[in-house]
């Protein structure tokens, strides 16, 4: 057995899911072709260690040939990774689940259904698996029509009491956070409807401009601006009158018009904002405002909002984004962060159905399937669903970042680390791999030109941007429907990666370090406990501000190893493993720089010690030392 064999048909999901973790754009501050350029020189020196390894007959039996002190060594610089990449993993697609909660429905019907799968055998596998996986869009594509219909899916603005204004007055509107837009209202305005408009009327004619402003500003796009202005709703709605003033009491019966306004989309990203007219058109986001302290400076640019109640100013003025059925927001609304907690009990949920499902027999076998069928037929569903919309030009979305990702430093490389893992721990199959991200940079700049996409340590969006803009691009289905496919898809990589650092990959470290004993499989279990302590870090990003020492980790380990080996070039072999222990400290260092605390102090300081330990390898020739006796531990 070797862990990311180039037989495993588990490699290219398990790498897939790095990509999605990495982000699959490479450092192109250089140009398009010296980045490849450098990432070929990366893949060639580590192709030449996997071929090192092969040799030796795989790295597992290379570690069996090794004392005990190294092949622990050897083991805890492949076991850090796994645990990092695990809770990076595992917070990614529970962040999926809460921005898109239909997505939710379709891991869960993989996650229980996937041992039934293991039992299928032979040619009818891979037909269960693509099966289970039409099954899971299906229950997703169901989910996402329901939570669509929730009585409060819709974002809305609940206006106070209208109080009437004069002509040549306006308010302005902010919808999905799209704006703000003047809304000029050239007439009076009465509550009883005696003058210019009333109630009624009134709605009607901001419902029209609403309307209108899709049609004018959003026709060609982006689609989610335009169904949130072109299906906006305004109601006017009349509700009993509230006292705002000691002395003027309300009368017994008396009512008030108000304005209930909704967004024309639905989920959490829905939300209506009434904000102050005359707002330089911006395209960057609106910086926080509480509703308090909304005060328009401008007489006659600011009575609109006063005197049709949308402001807070006034009592009822109410603001509510979309809201979720599928959701674990009830369970955690008491705790201190609710929005942050509930990230942390999926992530934690993930887990623990991952650990569960591969612990039973045949488990991690039918995970693996069931996800490398979604994985596969999902990519076929996008293909159709947006192959009308594919743009290959647009290259200089990987090529712009924020200024501090210089070509210099470790993380804009970062997405060729799964790259520099496939060629050292699965021989020359592995170049299929390095192919493969450099395709999927160009292809994510295309496909992705709207989208900021994830980039290590940057406070920008990360993968519900990246879901958003890719269902953007799939107009055949509805947006609701659209996201949470994307969604589901990007989740079976993720859960392919957790399901295969959790199974295989941990009992086959575990076997490598004591080969001889029993409880191999139990390294899985402490691999979800330290992850699912991970994720509970806000100081390292749930770990994500790790991953690039992490890997670094990986690739070193990959070194390491191919350095025991007697025999020539094994000194080009140390220095090599020299070399990459260097990148190792130097992506602690800026991911030190990123964020100092004393959580990423601890992380780097594992991953330091492990990676320095692991110059001591160097002191061992595997191929001359007989193999280890597990009676006599080493």
């Amino acid at each position: 057995m070797r862990v990311l064999a180039p037989t495993d048909r588990s490699l290219a999901l398990a790498l897939a899911g790095l990509l999605l973790l990495t982000g699959p754009g490479l450092a192109l501050a250089w140009g398009t072709l010296p980045g490849l350029l450098v990432l070929a020189a990366g893949g060639a020196l580590a192709a030449w260690r996997g071929r090192s390894l092969a040799a030796a007959g795989g790295w597992e039996q290379v570690m069996s040939r090794l004392p005990r002190w190294a092949r622990l060594v050897a083991g805890a610089m492949i076991l850090a990774p796994l645990i990092v990449v695990t809770a990076v993993a595992a917070r990614a697609i529970a962040g999926l689940c809460v921005a898109f909660p239909a997505a939710a429905i379709g891991i869960a019907a993989i996650v229980v259904l996937a041992p039934v799968l293991a039992r299928v055998q032979g040619r009818g596998a891979p037909v269960a698996g693509l099966g289970l996986a039409a099954v899971a869009i299906a229950a997703t594509a169901w989910a996402a029509r329901f939570e669509a219909a929730g009585p409060g899916a819709r974002g809305f603005a609940h206006g106070g009491p209208i109080l009437g204004i004069h002509p040549f007055q306006s308010t302005a509107i902010v919808i999905d956070g799209v704006g703000p837009f003047d809304l000029p209202i050239n007439d009076y305005v009465e509550p009883d409807g005696s003058k210019g408009y009333g109630p009624g009327p009134l709605a009607e004619a901001l419902q029209r401009a609403l309307h209108a402003i899709a049609e004018v500003h959003f026709a060609d796009g982006p689609r989610r601006a335009r169904e949130a202005f072109a299906g906006a709703t305004v109601e006017a709605v009349t509700l009993p009158a509230v006292a705002e003033r000691r002395d003027r009491p309300v009368a017994q019966g008396a009512s008030e018009p108000r304005l209930l306004v909704k967004s024309g989309t639905t989920g959490r990203r829905s939300r209506v904002e009434f904000v102050c007219p005359g707002s330089l058109a911006d395209p960057r986001p609106r910086p926080a405002d509480a509703v308090m302290e909304r005060m328009c400076p401008d007489k006659y640019t600011s009575e609109a909002s006063a005197g049709l109640g949308l402001t807070g100013r006034w009592t009822g003025y109410t603001e509510g984004r979309g809201q979720a059925r599928i959701s674990l927001a009830p369970v955690v609304e008491k705790l201190p962060a609710p929005a942050l907690w509930e990230e942390r009990a999926w992530a934690w949920l993930v887990l623990l159905g991952v650990v569960i499902v591969t612990r039973w027999r045949g488990g991690a076998v039918g995970l693996q399937r069931a996800t490398g069928g979604l994985w596969g037929l999902g990519l076929a569903v996008l293909a159709v669903m947006s192959v009308q919309t594919w743009s290959w030009g647009h290259v200089a979305t990987v090529m712009d970042g924020p200024a501090w990702l210089s070509a210099w430093r470790v993380a804009p490389w970062l997405a060729a680390l799964p790259a520099m893992l496939a060629l050292t721990w699965a021989g020359a199959a592995g170049w299929a791999v390095v192919g493969g991200v450099a395709i999927a940079s160009l292809w994510s700049a295309g496909l992705l030109a709207a989208a900021v996409l994830l980039r290590p340590g940057s406070a920008g969006p990360s993968l519900e941007a990246w879901v958003a803009a890719i269902a953007e691009r799939a107009p055949r289905v509805d947006l609701a429907t659209a996201e949470s496919i994307v969604a589901l898809v990007l989740a079976a990589g993720l859960l392919g990666l957790v399901a295969l650092a959790v199974g295989p990959a941990a009992r086959r470290v575990a076997g490598a370090i004591a080969p001889q004993s029993r409880r191999s499989g139990w390294l899985g279990v402490v691999v979800v406990v330290l992850a699912g302590s991970l994720v509970l870090s806000r100081k390292t990003g749930a770990g994500m501000l790790l991953l690039a020492p992490a890997l670094a980790l990986a690739v070193a380990a990959g070194s390491g190893l191919a350095a025991t080996l007697a025999g020539p070039g094994r000194r080009l072999r140390a220095v090599d493993h020299a070399l990459t222990v260097a990148l190792v400290g130097l992506a602690a260092r800026e991911a030190w720089l990123t964020r100092d605390n004393k959580f990423m102090l601890a992380g780097v300081v594992v991953g330091l010690v492990a990676a320095a330990a692991s110059l001591l390898l160097l002191r061992v020739q595997a191929g001359s030392v007989a193999p280890a006796d597990p009676g006599r531990g080493g």
